[in-house]
């Protein structure tokens, strides 16, 4: 059996990197600037998290990056837009298929090219950063990762966004504050709201204090606790008996008190659903005939639920397969699925009231409507196997808004995320953009 778990990047690989130059997300043809449609957007600079950098399918490279809203929005703008380009494969490789999961370049962690373009960049979002990120690179009181250093030189979000001069910011920030909690199943990972609150403020007075910026607009934290990484109980029993029955999943996992009237609301991480059907794949590999039970009554860990579901004989080697964090992963249970929509709703309550009462005049995107709006977009069961009984196929497991991650947005959805944000500018600021085309 496979292992369940790839190391990331290389920090000493990445050290490398500080010293190359910005690679510009132009074209050499495109370098000629082009016509600004408002002297609103002279300079746009975009902060953020993986969403804004481009990141999807648990990889970013220059082909997603250039995906990104941020990159959409600019191009409707029609001003120029800078990314720290990263050569493809990428830092990581995005996945090329979710189960099992293979990557566009399974022998190469982070790509590292050199460019013959440097340039200040004006997306400086980095993946997995929280708001606390945004004005600081330093543990404890943020969490850096290699991506900080390679996308931002040494400097933080903000430091490098005052460099462009920026007459235009969006702000897309305060998702991983709740994210973290929602795929380990632990709702104690989660910002309290009284750090948030201190945070976000922090955060508007930086922005406040750019002299040259004339319009902003915030988004709001979505519902994480809505993506289709996560899956209920429910779904996972009626999905692991459509597939056994069309011999695409192994016979010897079951599911126990997931049904709709039982503990079905649990919600199931992918990860940990994953690796429960690897282990049992991994079983069979063995010649064992035991099963591995979902027990949806029960909010275990991966590796509790391995623990109670095997002998100790064989339980070591299937354990030994599973990466220490996905071992760790557990259930998100209704009670807590509810706590942190609830924290989610909280954060979205201040962000709105501090950008009503800011001195300047800001504009605000609630991310959420589009989960609503487009439900019926987004499946209950990733598309694991061909099911006839849904409108899915295998190379949009998660639906087509988003990328093979469960997580992060596909191109289409940022396309959705670009209009919305043209549309508020054009309420707080009265500026006609002309939106991007969807399917």
């Amino acid at each position: 059996m496979p292992p369940l778990h790839r190391p990331r990047l290389s920090v000493g690989l990445l050290l490398i990197a500080f010293a190359l130059p910005w690679l510009s997300g132009c074209s050499n043809d495109a370098l000629t600037p082009p016509d600004v449609e408002n002297d609103l957007f002279d300079s746009y600079v975009a902060l953020g998290n993986s969403i804004t950098a481009g990141f999807q399918s648990s990889g970013i490279n220059q082909n997603t990056q250039q995906e990104s809203y941020a990159v959409l929005l600019a191009e409707q703008m029609g001003t120029p837009f800078t990314i720290p380009s990263l050569i493809p494969p990428g830092c990581p490789p995005p996945l090329a298929q979710l189960f099992p999961a293979e990557r566009i370049d399974d022998e190469t962690d982070c790509a590292l090219r050199d460019s013959s373009v440097a340039s200040l960049p004006n997306n400086v979002a980095v993946p997995s950063a929280a708001v606390a990120d945004v004005f600081s690179n330093q543990s404890p009181a943020a969490a850096p990762n290699p991506l900080t250093q390679f996308i931002l030189g040494g400097q933080t979000q903000l430091e490098a966004a005052k460099r462009v001069n920026p007459t235009f910011l969006t702000a897309w920030i305060g998702n991983n504050d709740v994210l973290t909690a929602v795929l380990r199943g632990d709702p104690d990972l989660a910002t309290s709201p009284a750090s948030f609150r201190a945070r976000y403020s922090r955060l508007l007075k930086e922005v406040a204090s750019i002299n040259t910026l004339e319009g902003a607009i915030f988004i709001g934290i979505a519902d994480v606790t809505l993506i289709p990484h996560l899956s209920t109980g429910a779904a996972y029993r009626q999905a692991i008996a459509t597939g056994q029955d069309a011999g695409a999943l192994p016979p010897n996992i079951e599911t126990q008190s997931c049904a709709p009237t039982e503990s079905g609301a649990v919600r199931v991480p992918f990860q940990h659903g994953a690796a429960l059907l690897q282990s049992a794949q991994g079983l069979r590999q063995l010649g064992s005939s035991e099963t591995i039970t979902l027990d949806c009554s029960q909010d275990r860990t991966v590796e509790e639920t391995i623990r109670e579901s095997l002998s100790d004989n064989i339980e070591s080697v299937i354990l030994g397969q599973i990466g220490d964090e996905i071992r760790r992963i557990s259930l998100l249970t209704a009670q807590e699925t509810s706590a942190l929509k609830i924290r989610v709703d909280t954060f979205n309550q201040f962000i709105r009231s501090q950008i009503d009462q800011a001195d300047r005049e800001y504009g605000y995107v609630n991310p959420n409507p589009l989960f609503s709006e487009n439900s019926d977009q987004i499946p209950a069961f990733p598309e694991l196997f061909d099911n006839p009984d849904t409108p899915w196929d295998s190379s949009q497991p998660f639906g087509p808004l988003f990328s093979l991650d469960g997580i992060h947005p596909s191109a289409e959805a940022h396309r959705l995320v670009t209009n919305a944000i043209i549309d508020e500018i054009a309420n707080t600021y009265d500026v006609q953009l002309s939106p991007v085309s969807t399917r």
